[in-house]
């Protein structure tokens, strides 16, 4: 009786720790296939907000050009024949 006593505990603690060990594998596998995963969602991610950051940059290369030929440009312009007009009106 003594010896199946021993078997059974020894039977019950390898099954305790092949039980740890299937479970600590699968976790395992399941964080490495999760981060392969995340890896692939983050680069996607990158090349979208690189798309997105690109159309960005390109509109507001737009808007001031429109903006230096709209406005500055008249502005300056608008400057240099007043100083020009002054400078008539001081000579004669």
């Amino acid at each position: 009786i003594k010896d199946f006593l021993l078997l059974c505990g020894r039977i019950l603690l390898l099954l305790a720790l092949l039980t740890l060990i299937i479970s600590v594998t699968t976790s395992w596998l399941n964080s490495f296939k999760s981060s392969q995963v995340y890896l692939k969602e983050e680069e996607k991610n990158e090349k979208r907000q690189k798309l997105v950051r690109k159309k960005q940059q390109e509109a507001q290369r737009e808007k001031a050009s429109r903006y230096i030929e709209n406005v500055l440009k008249p502005h300056q312009e608008m400057k240099l024949r007043k100083l020009e007009e002054r400078f008539y009106q001081m000579t004669g």
